[in-house]
């Protein structure tokens, strides 16, 4: 197993891709610690499986500088070091209206997608890499989206913006911790059938499906476990020698 005793800190773990990256890295043997804001999803993940024993769960707002520092605490508290670090919490459904084109958005629909997509992700791993260096090793990977390519057709600017955010922040960041033993990747998903975008999908059209799924050379919509296997891949002694990169798990489309 690759992640054999391992701690790893899923940010996000309570639902989607970050709850689908929980169960990878537990499944691979690590020492899984699930943070989110959702108190329900988390106590659901520890009744779903009792072989989590060897886990924690912390509650928290990673959009809050105390509560973050709080988690890397209570994780060095528990296992005394942190070897990779997955931030999974992002999205578009803070706005009313997440495809919104930019005449149509609010001052405070732009600073809420921000902050949403951007704060957590840089100060988990600012509070992270605190810790890697003195290690001299570690893994962070960062949930972008293809939006940051500026390539979809289903999100906001604002979305798109603070998805390239994290393209940008991956790399530079990729860059200050290589010297100490540290890589810095994202992943780009594409549309991913979490049990939120299934909700979309099954009330759209036929046509529109059909249209969708034309455009997939793979011809099918991502799954959550599809992103979880590429998270644990670029957290895993496979990808020692790749930092700095975002890689699109969409299926093909360009």
């Amino acid at each position: 197993m690759r992640f054999r005793n391992k701690v790893v800190i899923v940010i996000g773990a309570g639902a989607g891709i970050g709850r689908q990256a929980s169960e990878v890295f537990s499944r691979e043997g690590a020492r899984v610690v699930r943070v989110d804001i959702n108190r329900d999803a988390l106590s659901d993940l520890d009744k779903e499986d009792s072989s989590k024993h060897n886990d924690l769960t912390v509650i928290a707002d990673v959009m809050d500088e105390t509560q973050v520092k709080g988690v890397m605490a209570k994780t060095l508290e528990a296992f005394g070091v942190i070897d990779v670090l997955v931030n999974a919490v992002g999205g578009s459904t803070v706005i009313k209206n997440s495809f919104a084109e930019t005449d149509a958005l609010t001052a405070d629909d732009w600073d809420n997608i921000m902050r949403f997509n951007l704060r957590g992700v840089f100060l988990c791993t600012r509070e992270a890499i605190i810790h890697m260096k003195k290690q001299r090793n570690g893994k962070i990977v960062n949930l972008a989206s293809v939006a940051g390519r500026g390539v979809s057709e289903f999100s906001s600017s604002a979305y798109a913006a603070s998805k390239a955010g994290v393209i940008i922040f991956t790399k530079k960041v990729a860059i200050e911790v290589g010297p100490y033993g540290i890589t810095c990747n994202a992943i780009a998903p594409g549309l991913t059938l979490t049990d939120r975008m299934k909700r979309r999908w099954e009330v759209a059209t036929e046509e529109h499906k059909k249209r969708v799924l034309n455009s997939i050379p793979l011809g099918r919509l991502s799954s959550a476990e599809d992103q979880a296997n590429a998270i644990a891949f670029l957290a895993s002694d496979d990808a020692n020698y790749i930092t700095g990169i975002t890689i699109d798990v969409n299926g093909g489309k360009f």
